[in-house]
């Protein structure tokens, strides 16, 4: 959104609806992968002019993503900042309130290995990395990581949340309401649950301990690298990924039952 204009990037699956429900509001649709569309920043480039500034929500654009913007659209000189509260909360006066749903648990008997054998694993990725702790974003790592299950987003069945993972601690930080006695009890020996806003502590808390934090930069916010120093983050994918990949025999069976 800039002084004039406003622009909204979707991609094949919402061509239809942002079609039907931007007519007459004055922000345009941007096809995403199709013919003469631009990219986000080359619009912007062409929108702003050398000197001005663009404000963005580190919580929105991954660290990937924010580090694209600065370095294509710094090279025009236009700087880009962060800003500490987005302007749309303030008059999304309709906004639909978060999801109580309690957490599911996903049984061992079903996933094939326990969060205690995942986080092992975890955590020997990290060590072979030189990162003492780990955070994740990626709401479908935490998912597997945790075996847990939710209802949050529709048509996914994971959970709004953010985990750290140390040497020897993990934390996973979500929405009190959706604790109950069965998840409390299953994570007890593996996992500190808290409160989702009780993740800027913990960020400080490795800060100040100057750990070596393990960041994926293609699923992590910029927020979250903005709470760090920068020598102390080591870049890459996290191993989470690759681990959640390979289907042990009970998912195996699962997939052909």
């Amino acid at each position: 959104v800039t002084a004039r204009h406003a622009a909204l990037w979707t991609d094949s699956r919402y061509f239809l609806q942002a079609d039907l429900q931007l007519r007459g509001s004055g922000i345009a649709l941007m096809k995403l992968a199709m013919p003469g569309t631009p990219s986000v920043t080359g619009w912007l480039a062409r929108q702003l002019k050398p000197g001005q500034v663009l404000g963005v929500d580190p919580q929105l654009l991954s660290v990937q993503e924010a580090e694209t913007f600065v370095a294509e659209l710094g090279d025009r000189g236009i700087a880009v900042r962060p800003v500490e509260a987005n302007p749309v909360d303030g008059i999304w006066a309709d906004r639909p309130a978060a999801r109580p749903d309690p957490v599911r648990l996903h049984s061992p008997r079903h996933a094939g290995a326990t969060a205690r054998d995942k986080l092992r694993q975890v955590r020997e990725a990290m060590k072979a990395a030189g990162a003492r702790a780990h955070v994740l974003a990626g709401l479908d790592t935490i998912a597997w990581l945790f075996n847990v299950r939710g209802a949050d987003v529709d048509f996914n069945p994971v959970v709004i949340a953010y985990a750290v993972v140390m040497d020897r601690e993990a934390r996973l930080f979500l929405d009190p309401r959706k604790i109950t006695p069965e998840l409390t009890k299953a994570l007890r020996r593996d996992a500190k649950l808290l409160p989702y806003a009780k993740l800027p502590a913990t960020l400080r808390e490795l800060r100040g301990a100057r750990l070596p934090v393990l960041l994926d930069p293609a699923t992590t916010n910029a927020w979250v690298a903005d709470q760090l120093r920068p020598e102390q983050i080591v870049r890459g994918p996290s191993p989470v990924t690759a681990l959640k990949s390979v289907k042990n025999p009970v998912q195996i069976r699962g997939v052909a039952a």
